[in-house]
């Protein structure tokens, strides 16, 4: 019995050593709390236990300026409390009132496009809100993009001391308008198309219409088609071939004897057996001629054979 009371009593002093060991070994967590005093003088930084507050500290002091509070952001939007529980590093920023002259409660707004000086205002009062009211700044287009104006940066804000902005500019892909025509300069295929992309014909395989001399067959584009980098104007080029009309050589009673296409210019010909006619009781018939001279072809034409008439003698 006494050797189990004693067995207790050990174990229970080796969980307090235990928990005395580690409640002297574990620090608990601690932040920093720094002051930018924003030109003032200056202010010691803090280190907070997690869950404690920080010290509010004596006020900075500067120049011709008063101070006002401290903020968790570099303009008045953001006061900070300091009731807050510290749960993270913070850096804390001075905000003054300047009061002392009217010339020092008035600042300069500078206004920049493409690092460029556009506008100057001067004199504006301390608190209020900057206006630009100059022309819309441009930017240059390049050969693949526009630029759209957009904004300022910094976004606008009270003003609480000289400030400067920087136009800022959307990009938009740029297109180029694409034509694709005929000979005579009718449009076939007009599109938009963005920069150093190829350009596509998808419309109906162009046509000419035949002359008198010629067909026409298209062949291809004036020039070959690349990637966009400027408008550009594609026009439809075709082969000529001499135009084919039809020749026929008709027997007195309208028999077919010969069909067939011969060139513009060439001079057409029968290559046939020689046209006959069927005697009758009074006459036999002998071919001549065709009824008309073969010439030059410039048409569809028809030829019919002529005969002479010679009597028989009974």
């Amino acid at each position: 019995m006494k050797t189990k009371t004693l067995s207790f009593f050990v174990t229970i002093s080796l969980l307090f050593l235990i928990f005395i060991f580690f409640s002297c070994t574990t620090k608990p967590l601690t932040y920093t709390i720094t002051f930018d005093s924003n030109g003032g003088s200056a202010v010691n930084m803090q280190t907070v236990k997690e869950g404690y507050i920080a010290v509010t500290p004596k006020n900075p002091t500067r120049k011709d300026c008063n101070f006002e509070f401290w903020s968790i952001s570099k303009d008045i939007s953001s006061p900070y409390n300091f009731q807050t529980q510290v749960t993270s590093s913070i850096t804390l920023y001075a905000i003054w009132d300047i009061e002392v002259t009217n010339e020092n409660r008035v600042f300069t707004i500078t206004w920049i496009n493409n690092d460029s000086v556009i506008a100057i205002n001067k004199n504006v009062p301390y608190g209020t809100l900057p206006s630009y009211s100059g022309i819309t700044p441009t930017k240059q287009s390049t050969l693949e993009f526009d630029y759209i104006f957009e904004s300022w940066s910094p976004s606008y804000y009270y003003v609480f001391g000289n400030e400067t902005y920087q136009a800022v500019y959307t990009e938009v892909p740029r297109t180029y308008e694409i034509l694709f025509i005929n000979y005579d300069n009718t449009v076939l295929q007009s599109s938009n198309e963005l920069f150093n992309t190829l350009p596509i014909y998808n419309e109906p395989t162009p046509l000419k219409e035949s002359d008198l001399i010629y067909d026409y067959t298209f062949f291809s584009w004036d020039k070959t088609i690349t990637n966009v980098t400027s408008a550009a104007v594609y026009t439809a080029v075709f082969t000529r071939t001499l135009r084919k009309y039809l020749i026929t050589f008709l027997n007195y009673d309208n028999t077919v004897l010969q069909s067939s296409l011969f060139s513009y210019g060439e001079i057409p010909y029968y290559q046939e057996q020689t046209p006959t006619k069927e005697s009758d009781d009074n006459f036999l018939y002998e071919f001549v001629s065709w009824d008309i001279e073969i010439d030059y072809v410039t048409c569809d034409v028809t030829y019919t054979a002529t005969y002479v008439s010679i009597p028989i003698n009974n």
